[in-house]
């Protein structure tokens, strides 16, 4: 199905969201192959007096992306050292309860 810009819907082609829905299950891949639609070529702006905030909004979050993944990388880190510690500490425990005697608890 082409698309043109100056297509305007007329009597029984006006758009719905179900039209719609029904159109992006039959052609799946329409958002790939006309991915100039979506994101222009060219700055959204022309003037320098205008600032895009979705630039901006998108460098956010993506530095809240960043953030997030370090955070979890960190629980990660910390999560594995305080298993370490637990097993190391009921290896101990064991030790101890185990002692035969005087001894072997001095000894442990």
């Amino acid at each position: 199905m082409p698309i043109t810009d100056d297509a305007e819907p007329d009597g029984d082609d006006d758009l719905t969201p179900e039209r719609v829905s029904a159109f992006l299950r039959r052609n799946p891949d329409f958002f790939l192959e006309h991915l100039d639609r979506i994101i222009p070529s060219r700055p959204r702006w022309e003037e320098g007096k205008v600032v895009d905030l979705q630039e901006v909004m998108v460098r956010r979050l993506r530095e809240q992306v960043d953030t997030l993944r370090g955070c979890a990388d960190e629980l990660l880190h910390t999560t594995r050292n305080n298993m370490s510690t637990q097993a190391r500490t009921h290896r101990a425990v064991l030790a101890v309860v185990g002692a035969e005697g005087f001894e072997d608890l001095c000894r442990v």
